[in-house]
């Protein structure tokens, strides 16, 4: 993230999925964890959204961060979106849609999972 932002204070960040892996509700040394941590005490705002890990991240952080009901929800106003758990769900992102409702077109695919229109600046690595 340092490559793409000087400073992360006041960023908004939307997390795509929270759980360890999809297909489950875990989120024990989920990743998304750490990642949430590190960009609220680098004073990020953080919007999160999991199909069904939202109760357990709630658990965590309770109102420090916001919440999502969707994929275009937790994009909404964002600096950064980050992708954290490759959810099937996420394989049928309308990126047109999406982009309007971001601040910055700026995708952090921790999965190496999406295949972005060149429009977005993108950063894939991880697994």
């Amino acid at each position: 993230m340092k490559k793409h932002y000087k400073n992360l204070e006041g960023k908004s960040f939307g997390i795509l999925g929270l759980s360890f892996k999809p297909n489950t509700d875990d989120i024990r040394e989920a990743p998304s964890i750490d990642v949430i941590k590190s960009l609220i005490k680098l004073g990020a705002k953080v919007k999160v959204y999991d199909p069904v890990a939202m109760e357990n991240i709630w658990k965590i952080f309770g109102s420090k961060i916001d919440y999502a009901e969707d994929v275009y929800e937790v994009a909404e106003g964002c600096d950064g979106l980050i992708l954290m758990t490759e959810w099937d769900d996420f394989k049928q992102i309308d990126f047109k849609k999406l982009e309007k409702t971001m601040k910055e077109r700026v995708v952090f695919d921790c999965r190496n999972f999406f295949s972005l229109p060149p429009r977005f600046a993108y950063y894939g690595f991880g697994v």
